[in-house]
């Protein structure tokens, strides 16, 4: 009886976009800090417990996610909301600066659903503007809480 021979992966024909791997995965980060819990209103400003474990993300978490991924040489998308970029603008430039691509996450994370047209505009707008104070151009959106409207969808697409 032969030895089993080890099966051989499936290589494409052609390499593409793929760059000849057989399969292909996305990475992708909320940088969202503290502003869900903001977001859910003032009643956990008191709670210590949420706001500092919130912060670990962006003050220990990345740095160490970006380390990561630029040992393995690995590139993703970081989803940042406006008031990330305001607290934290020198760690959300050095995702940029990185090589990593950034894109818009509204401002205060608060759920597209739960807003006026008018807020929903703002809340996208003030997103836009913490972004571009950095010299950032967004490159996508997700709606915070994956809460879009049917406007969302116009605000994205006239403005990222």
């Amino acid at each position: 009886m032969a030895p089993e021979q080890p099966i051989a992966p499936h290589q494409p024909e052609s390499a593409g976009w793929r760059g000849g791997a057989s399969a292909v995965a996305m990475l992708t980060f909320a940088v969202d800090g503290l502003t869900p819990v903001l977001a859910a209103g003032r009643r956990h400003a008191e709670n210590a417990m949420a706001i500092t474990h919130q912060q670990f993300d962006a003050r220990r978490g990345l740095p160490r996610l970006l380390g990561i991924l630029d040992e393995f040489g690995i590139k993703a998308t970081f989803f940042v909301p406006g008031l990330s970029a305001e607290l934290w603008p020198a760690l959300i430039t050095d995702v940029a600066e990185r090589g990593h691509d950034i894109a818009h996450h509204s401002y205060s994370h608060r759920p597209a659903t739960t807003l006026s047209a008018i807020e929903e505009r703002v809340e996208f707008e003030r997103g836009c503007e913490a972004l571009a104070k950095l010299d950032i151009t967004p490159n996508g959106y997700r709606s915070p809480m994956w809460a879009a409207t049917w406007r969302s969808s116009e605000l994205a697409s006239n403005t990222v």
